[in-house]
């Protein structure tokens, strides 16, 4: 690192340097605290979405602690599946293959959210 001269700055460098420097310093540390609010708000949506499965499960099927047990327990082995698969093949095998899954159970098609825009996105038709 450069000497600081008596002024506080570096040897060398103007004030328009250090003043574009602190600029690059504040926007970085600005893109990361909302880079961290989205990724806070990302879980949170992700843990009240699935509070209204299980919310709507036992309403539409009645089920209690013991069923809904099974389904944690589905949840984690999926889960577990699904990382199995990423770490072994690659994020986008994954996401293809619990997409598919969920295609044969529910017996309706299933698309990417934004699927559309990442191939307009990408140049595809």
């Amino acid at each position: 690192m450069k000497q600081k001269t008596k002024n506080g700055k570096p040897r060398g460098a103007s004030f328009a340097d250090v003043l574009a420097h602190k600029r690059q310093m504040r926007a970085a540390v600005e893109k990361a605290a909302a880079d961290k609010m989205v990724e806070v708000r990302s879980e949170i949506a992700v843990q009240r979405i699935l509070w209204l499965a299980v919310a709507s499960i036992a309403d539409a099927y009645g089920f209690g602690a013991k069923r809904l047990d099974l389904f944690f327990r589905a949840l984690d082995e999926n889960t577990r599946e699904y990382q199995r698969m990423a770490e072994e093949n690659d994020e986008d095998y994954a996401n293809e293959k619990l997409r598919l899954k969920a295609e044969r159970v529910t017996g309706t098609q299933i698309r990417y959210l934004y699927e559309w825009e990442a191939a307009q996105a990408a140049g595809k038709p």
